[in-house]
């Protein structure tokens, strides 16, 4: 049974899953990846119009509050008098060349303070006890030289694309890949001690590939609704639901006897 026809069987019948049930590891390691990597690509394709779309939210937004600067062979060139405070009280960009500004606004949820050869990057959380700052700086050194505005924001940013993709999309397969292998771990060991219980227990290995496969059915329901832009969408629990439903129908249509 090749790669897709396996999905085909395995997301619309639980009887299908009688045909992986003697699978020998390799090949269910195997099926497992390549399950795993396609849903990874088609998030991190999903998230490319939508960081377009935030990087051009981005770009409008430094042409509206952003004060008039340039960087040129890394550092800041401006006519204006300084400090300068520029933003809203969710983002705040402060630029000063002068070095009387050293810590940057509280008051802004996030927000970026420009020095002669740096750039601060800081982030306020007001979790109890106490509010927190967390910040990072950077050297303006190696950035594009040019006025600051929307269109120096919006190629900045899209320029992080072609590396950029390609890292969220192994990055999404490493991470997809070790959350199965630790749910496979917890499911297979409290599945084989449920079927202790049981007149018809199934083998461990057996058990493991059901354990294995069943995340077919549940990884693509939640990759078509996180490709899609809905919001306020628990998609761990559909998961879950997804995948207990597939997994408990075909422990039950594996144990049952096959009809003629």
């Amino acid at each position: 049974m090749n790669f897709f026809r396996t999905i085909v069987a395995l997301s619309c019948s639980f009887a299908g899953y009688r045909a992986i049930l003697d699978r020998p590891w390799p090949v269910t390691a195997w099926y497992l990846s390549r399950l795993i990597a396609a849903v990874a690509l088609v998030l991190t394709l999903a998230l490319v119009p939508r960081f377009l779309a935030l990087t051009d939210a981005w770009a409008a937004w430094t042409d509206q509050h952003a004060p008039a600067f340039a960087l040129r062979d890394g550092q800041v060139v401006t006519d204006l008098p300084q400090p300068v405070t520029a933003g809203t009280a969710q983002f705040r960009l402060l630029l000063d060349t002068t070095g009387a500004v050293a810590a940057p606004d509280t008051n802004a949820a996030f927000g970026l303070l420009f020095h002669a050869d740096s750039v601060l990057f800081w982030l306020t959380t007001t979790n109890p006890p106490a509010p927190t700052i967390q910040s990072q700086r950077h050297s303006l050194r190696g950035f594009p030289d040019g006025p600051v505005n929307g269109t120096y924001v919006r190629q900045l940013l899209r320029s992080f694309l072609p590396v950029g993709v390609p890292l969220l999309w192994v990055g999404l397969t490493v991470a997809g890949l070790a959350v199965v292998l630790v749910q496979t771990a917890f499911f297979t060991m409290l599945g084989s001690l449920l079927e202790r219980a049981g007149p018809a227990a199934l083998p461990v290995r057996q058990l493991a590939n059901l354990v294995v496969h069943a995340v077919t059915p549940a990884a693509i329901l939640v990759t078509v609704y996180a490709a899609l832009p809905l919001r306020n969408v628990d998609f761990w629990l559909i998961y879950l639901v997804a995948y207990s439903v597939f997994l408990i129908g075909a422990t039950h249509a594996c144990r049952a006897p096959v009809p003629r």
